[in-house]
């Protein structure tokens, strides 16, 4: 269960997803910043990198003037932050029990990012069969869809699906001519840059940016290397 109280009147107000937790967690920045009041050793049971932040030698914690524990995260989003602690702090009836795609992809990246997919495990069989099977009609849209639910099906684990997408996205992808951009038939979905850390939608970054292109460069050079021969 969580609850709420005021910090001060320039401060969103806080979500106590822990009433007895130890620290401040400031997720993102602005008018769209969220503050959470969690356990600190919850976060370091599933995440390396939060324990290290707030144990190891990498200490990025601070204090607020009334003496609490502040650890500040300004680059993520207070969304699927706030589905993280409350998965990680067991308040289970907070959890939906399907996600549409692009809120379901936000949260992958939140728990890739920190390295604790394994927290998502219990909810990824549900989650997963309300995932569409996406395909692709040649515009945007299914661009980004094919690239979502591809990201999605590797994430939680669901092998069939990710060879069904893949299997799309190679049949359908190329590279341009001058062998630095990722085209899905006439669409430019990426080049080195916008494949790595930063994804091609602009926003957020793209756990498997590096994933698709690498699987794309090797599912390529064996395609060429049977020739004719297409036994995949």
């Amino acid at each position: 269960m969580t609850t709420t109280r005021c910090l001060t009147g320039s401060e969103p107000p806080v979500t106590a997803i822990d009433p007895e937790g130890d620290l401040l967690l400031y997720v993102g920045k602005g008018a769209h910043q969220k503050i959470f009041k969690v356990d600190t050793c919850a976060l370091r049971r599933v995440s390396p990198i939060w324990n290290d932040m707030l144990f190891g030698g990498d200490r990025k914690e601070s204090m607020s003037a009334n003496g609490e524990r502040v650890l500040r995260l300004p680059s993520d989003q207070p969304e699927p932050m706030k589905m993280v602690m409350d998965i990680i702090h067991t308040n289970f009836t907070a959890i939906p029990k399907r996600l549409d795609l692009e809120p379901l992809y936000d949260l992958l990246t939140t728990t890739r990012k920190y390295e604790m997919i394994q927290i998502l495990r219990p909810f990824a069989p549900t989650w997963m069969d309300a995932v569409p099977q996406s395909t692709w009609s040649g515009d945007w849209e299914s661009a980004q869809q094919l690239i979502f639910t591809t990201c999605i099906a590797y994430e939680l684990g669901d092998e069939d699906r990710v060879q069904a997408q893949f299997e799309i996205l190679c049949m359908k992808t190329g590279i341009d001519e001058d062998n630095n951009s990722l085209m899905l038939g006439d669409i430019c979905i990426g080049d080195d840059e916008s494949l790595s850390p930063q994804d091609f939608f602009g926003k957020r970054p793209c756990p498997l940016g590096f994933l698709l292109w690498s699987l794309f460069a090797d599912w390529k050079s064996r395609v060429d290397c049977r020739g004719t021969s297409r036994d995949y």
